[in-house]
């Protein structure tokens, strides 16, 4: 959900918030911290940030497709070039043949 700009003075819309949520008053503004790291802390425990990457079933499917045609062109192109290597060194062990 992206921020709403709210000028100073201006009360901010709360109808959307969760119940049992409130705002943060004036008195407590000394029980949040930030350590060096930048991690958050209110009345000295850590705030947990968790960012999850969720993906459909189609879009997993798409990635594990993608990730074995990457596999199976790796293993083809590596033993093209194994064969390549072959025969160039049997050109040159052999260059009458």
């Amino acid at each position: 959900m992206p921020y709403e700009h709210i000028e100073i003075g201006e009360e901010a819309d709360k109808s959307h918030w969760p119940a049992g949520v409130s705002a943060i008053t004036i008195g407590q503004m000394d029980m949040i911290g930030v350590d060096r790291e930048g991690s958050l802390y209110w009345d000295g425990k850590p705030i947990e940030v968790k960012k999850r990457l969720s993906l459909t079933v189609g879009e997993r499917v798409f990635a594990v497709l993608v990730g074995g045609v990457t596999s199976v062109s790796a293993v083809v192109q590596a033993l093209g070039a194994g064969c390549q290597a072959h025969f160039l060194w049997m050109s040159w062990l052999c260059p009458g043949q």
